[in-house]
Parts: C-alpha cells; structure tokens; sequence
C-alpha cells in the first residue's frame, strides 16, 4: 500500500522543496549573541564548590562510623556473661543478680576452705522480693566455689551501675567471703582480715567475736589474747542499691592458751651454789639459758658461777600445746671470798697490831692490797700476802687518823678465776 495519500503526500512535496535563503551575516550575528562557555573546567572556584560538597557528604558519614564502632567496643566491653538461673550446668558464668542486676566474676575457692567451716549467707535487704534476695545469695556462693582464680591473681569485674569496678582479691588463707593472715594460734595472736570483695562503693562492719569493739574499716586489723573459739562476722551493705548481707564463720579464729613464765632464786653463802625455783602457770617443759653460756631443762635447776657479777637469766616456759612465754631476770652473784677481812682495826692493840686479810685459800698470784681514805688517797698498797697494814699514811712514819677506810683485794677465787673484791670497809680505831 502507498504510504504517503492524498494531502499527505502533496505537504510532503512541499516541504522537500522548501528553500530558505542563508545569509552568512545573519548567522555571525546570531553567533555573537550566544553566551560564550569557559575556557577551562578547573577553577578555584568550581575546586572550593567540590571541596564544600565533598565536606558535607562525607564528614556525617565518618561521623555516624565513629560513634557506630565506639558504642559497639563499649557494649562489647560492658556485656559480661550473665549467669542464667536456670543454666546450672555452665560453671564458668558470672552471677545474675535478680535483685539488682549485678554480674559478678567468678572468685576461687580455696583448697584451704576446711569442710566443717561452713559459711552462712544471710540477705537483710529490705526487699519483698524474697525469692530474688535468695537467688542472689545462691548465685554469689556458686560464683565463688566455681572460681578458677589463682591466689596471686586480683582482677577487676565490670558491674552495673549500681556496684561499679569491684575488685576481687584471693589471699593465701581463703575461706571464701571472708580471708585471715592466720586463723590458729597462740595467745596473743594478731589477725588480719579482708573481705572477698573490696570497693568504695560497700561499707564493711565486722564482729570480731570477743566482744570488743567491731570495725568499720575494709582490712581491720585485731588482737586475741585470750585462748578460745570466736566468730567472726562481716556485714556489708551496697550502697547504691541499699542491698545488705551478712556473713558469719563460727569458731573461725582458735587461740591457745599461753603459759606464763615466773622463776625465783637464792644463793647458798657457804657453797655460792644459786637454786632457782619454776613459778610458772601452765607449764609443762622449761628451758633455762643461765647468762654465762650455761644451759638446763630441769624445772628447777641449780648452778655455781665462777665469778662474781650480774647476769640475766631466761627462762622459757612451754605448755601442752607448744605455746611458749619467756621471763628474763637479771641477778646479781657475789661468791664468798677464800679471806677473811675483819671489819674493824686498832693499831695499838697487842694482839694484832697490823691489819690484812687472812684465810688458807688465799692465792698469792695476781694479789693486791690497797686501802683509801675518805677522799680517795691511797694509803696503803701491797702484792705480798704477808705484808699487811701498820696504820701509818703510805711512804711515811705518820700515823693515820682514825675512821672508816675503803679496802680494795684483787685475788684468785676457789675456781682460779681473778677476782676484785670491792669496796670492803674497815674503821681505824685509835
């Protein structure tokens, strides 16, 4: 069929030989009055335009990243396993406080931990929620008894707001709640105490079981001195949700009874032998260190010095259950001398009209005999054992007055030992 009919066809024609005539000035003109385009695409202004997009594009961008990853490593971080109730089976989860919602971790518990040494958990909260104060003291035991920390390990656990970075602290002694440096000795024992748990944010009250004053402080420290059992409890309170708990150890602490150690003594003037006597209290073994090297177990020993002087004397008392006391004395020993020395002298008497001391054990090795007067002048010396004193000053034919004279005798003693005999007195009568 033809395509182009009629008036189509004939429009058609027309308009094929349509000319328009070009005139070139026409055009030119035209040409002028177009708006001419820029030379170069780069400009400063077209770079600070792309720069100003580019900003507001891709710094909300970053911006919303940043926070995005921040907030990620922060609940990542805050997000520790929480101990479901109702999963018994998995042991190493942290406890889920109902109560509070506090996560807890794990703390070991210590081989030490003696079997009959049960702990009580007592929850005075003032909660209605019985059923949540139960489960929180449940979960805080398990937590405790699943515990794989070592005993040198302190690790700090994130908890909720409420209970902020508590640190867990497993000492060599660990019973749980509740730590001692010691918990058994004897009288007077120093104990140190620290709670499982320690943190600014829990107060502490602790009971020490002797009936003395209890102690507000984290790590108290206290002084037993009479034998017995005693129970030590800790309260504590948490002070932002208000939850109280109460722990108690009966007969935590065990002191023994210590002897007293008491010993008295008297010397025998003729043998210069010196007795000493146990007082002690609750003793039932003595060991004696006697101040010249001399030793003894015996209760009541005896012992000859072999010279004269002052010594101290330790007695160490031990009773049944090898709890010990020690009493040191010092004594003073004053052996016989081998002379006599009368105390009295008269020069004009006939049946003695010199003056020295006198005896058959007197040893002429190492002896001197010197006399003073009252002012310390000498009057009279000698190193022979038959030379004795004329009552006349020293180096001249005057007689000395009468009156009280200070004597001084150096000679070996029974044992050979050189000993000064001093001050001896003797009283010039004219």
């Amino acid at each position: 069929m033809n395509k182009y009919t009629g008036f189509e066809k004939l429009l058609k024609q027309k308009i094929d030989n349509f000319e328009y005539p070009y005139d070139n000035k026409e055009w030119l003109d035209f040409e002028k009055k177009l708006p001419k385009s820029p030379r170069h695409f780069v400009s400063s202004k077209n770079i600070i335009k792309a720069f100003v997009i580019t900003a507001a594009v891709v710094v909300p961008v970053l911006t919303i990243l940043y926070f995005h990853n921040n907030s990620e490593k922060q609940n990542s971080q805050n997000n520790v396993v929480n101990i479901n109730n109702n999963n018994k089976t998995d042991n190493n989860n942290l406890t889920n406080d109902n109560s509070n919602n506090t996560n807890i971790q794990q703390l070991q518990n210590s081989k030490n931990n003696p079997k009959d040494n049960k702990s009580t958990l007592v929850n005075e909260s003032k909660s209605n929620d019985n059923n949540a104060e139960t489960s929180e003291g449940n979960d805080l035991d398990k937590s405790i008894k699943n515990s794989t920390t070592t005993s040198s390990t302190i690790k700090n656990t994130e908890i909720n707001n409420s209970v902020p970075n508590i640190n867990i602290v497993k000492n060599q002694m660990n019973y749980g709640y509740i730590t001692a440096n010691i918990t058994e000795g004897c009288a007077p024992i120093n104990v140190q105490f620290k709670p499982a748990i320690i943190s600014d944010t829990i107060s502490y009250l602790w009971a020490f079981g002797d009936n003395t004053k209890a102690s507000l402080k984290k790590t108290p420290s206290h002084t037993y001195t009479k034998a017995g059992s005693y129970s030590v409890t800790l309260t504590v309170k948490f002070k932002k949700s208000g939850l109280v708990k109460k722990i108690n150890y009966a007969d935590f602490i065990k002191v023994k009874g210590s002897p007293e150690a008491k010993f008295s003594y008297s010397q025998d003037l003729e043998t210069d032998v010196i007795s000493f006597k146990d007082n002690s209290i609750n003793s039932t073994a003595w060991l004696w260190s006697l101040g010249d090297k001399a030793t003894s177990t015996e209760q009541n020993p005896q012992h000859e010095y072999l010279s004269n002087g002052t010594y101290s004397v330790r007695l160490i008392a031990v009773n049944s259950e090898g709890c010990s006391d020690t009493n040191i004395t010092r004594i003073t020993v004053k052996n016989k001398p081998p002379f006599f020395l009368s105390s009295g002298y008269k020069p004009d008497d006939p049946n003695g009209g010199y003056f020295g001391p006198s005896g058959v054990d007197m040893n002429p090795d190492g002896y001197r005999f010197s006399i003073y007067d009252k002012t310390g002048k000498l009057m009279f010396e000698t190193t022979n054992l038959e030379t004795k004193w004329d009552g006349k000053i020293k180096g001249s034919n005057t007689p000395a007055p009468s009156g009280v004279y200070v004597c001084k005798i150096t000679m070996k003693n029974k044992h050979g030992v050189l000993t000064d005999y001093w001050p001896l007195s003797v009283t010039l009568i004219r």
